[in-house]
C-alpha cells in the first residue's frame, strides 16, 4: 500500500484521496494484523519445537527400555574398566553356572561333577568362586564376561529369583549363542518371564 500526504492534510492511498484519520486507522489495522500473524507463526514454531522434543524424549525412553539390559551390561563393564581398585570379582572359566540357591545341592553334586570331573571344564559358581571386594552385580557381569558359556539351571525357584533373571539377561547381552538352558525341574511356561519364554 502506497500512502502520499499532501500540504492540505489530505492523503492519497494507492492514488485514491482519503482522510488522514481513515488512513491512520487503516494503517493501525494492518499493523495489528501483521503483528498477529507474526505472533501466530511464533506460537506454531514453539509448539512444533516442543512436540519435537517430547517425541524425541519418548523415543529415547522407549529405546532405553527395550535395550535396558544391554545398557546395564555395558555400564557394569565400563565401571569395571574404570574402577580404581584392582579387585577381580570372579576368576576366568569355561562355564558360568546360573542357578537358584534352592538348587545348590544338585549343582554341586551333579552338574559340577559332570562338567568338572568328567569334561574337565572350569566352572564358576557364585557361592564358591566369587571373590570379595566387589558388588554381586559386578561379580556376575565379570563371571559372564570371563566365561565362554553360561548354563541356566532352570527350575520353579529360578524363574522367581530376580538375581537369576539378572544373570540370564547379562548372559544374553554377552551373546545369545553363549547361553545354554538346562531344565532341572519342569517349569510352567506361564511362570517364565517373557524374555525367557522367547529364548526357549
Amino acid at each position: 500500500m502506497t500512502t502520499i500526504f499532501s500540504n492540505d492534510s489530505s492523503c492519497y492511498v494507492n492514488g485514491s484521496k482519503t482522510s488522514l484519520e481513515s488512513s491512520l486507522s487503516r494503517l493501525e489495522r494492518e499493523c495489528d494484523s501483521s503483528t498477529h500473524t507474526i505472533i501466530s507463526s511464533n506460537l506454531w514454531l514453539s509448539l512444533g519445537a516442543s512436540l519435537g522434543v517430547i517425541f524425541a524424549v519418548a523415543c529415547g525412553l522407549i529405546v532405553a527400555y527395550i535395550y535396558r539390559w544391554n545398557i546395564k551390561y555395558h555400564f557394569f563393564l565400563l565401571r569395571r574398566h574404570f574402577r580404581k581398585r584392582g579387585v577381580i570379582a570372579a576368576p576366568p572359566g569355561h562355564v558360568y553356572a546360573s542357578y537358584d540357591d534352592n538348587d545348590y545341592y544338585w549343582v554341586t553334586h551333579v552338574l559340577l561333577r559332570h562338567l568338572e570331573d568328567e569334561d574337565q571344564l572350569d566352572v564358576i559358581i557364585d557361592q564358591r568362586d566369587f571373590i570379595g571386594g566387589a558388588s554381586l552385580s559386578e561379580a556376575i557381569v565379570e563371571a559372564v564376561e570371563n566365561s565362554r558359556k553360561t548354563v541356566l539351571v532352570l527350575s520353579e525357584s529360578y524363574v522367581l529369583n530376580p538375581w537369576c533373571e539378572f544373570e540370564f539377561q547379562m548372559s544374553l547381552a554377552c551373546g545369545y549363542q553363549s547361553v545354554i538352558p538346562v531344565m532341572f525341574q519342569p517349569v510352567p511356561f506361564d511362570a517364565m518371564t517373557k524374555s525367557l519364554r522367547k529364548y526357549i
